[in-house]
């Protein structure tokens, strides 16, 4: 019966040993992103010009959370909105960190879209 028990022990070492074993890496996530865009961000000439659209959107995010980098990835129609989604995302957007296998955390990206939808 020991002897059972002292292989067990082996066995689960060596499986918290093995790469298999290993943590998942985990992606980056957002931090409050109901905050990084607000009614008032409206360009007042999109506004006027009555301008709607969806940005998609592409964030590279260094291994701190802070947003690096902003690419339209699909475009709302009017560069206007394309470039305050991407002013606003570089100024707002934070996130818990991607992390890798180790539990160390890294750059990634994040990919999204924003709707300008006049009232």
């Amino acid at each position: 019966m020991k002897l059972h028990h002292v292989s067990l022990a082996l066995v689960a070492a060596a499986a918290l040993a093995s790469p298999a074993a290993a943590r998942r890496p985990s992606p980056v996530r957002p931090q409050s992103p109901q905050n990084w865009v607000r009614n008032d961000d409206y360009p007042g000439p999109s506004i006027l010009a009555r301008e709607e659209g969806t940005t998609a959107f592409l964030l590279s995010v260094d291994a701190t959370g802070r947003v690096t980098g902003c690419a339209v990835t699909g475009s709302s129609g009017f560069a206007r909105l394309d470039q305050t989604t991407c002013r606003l995302m570089m100024e707002r957007a934070r996130f818990k960190p991607a992390r890798d296998s180790a539990g160390n955390p890294v750059a990634a990206t994040w990919e999204s879209r924003f709707s300008w939808q006049l009232p």
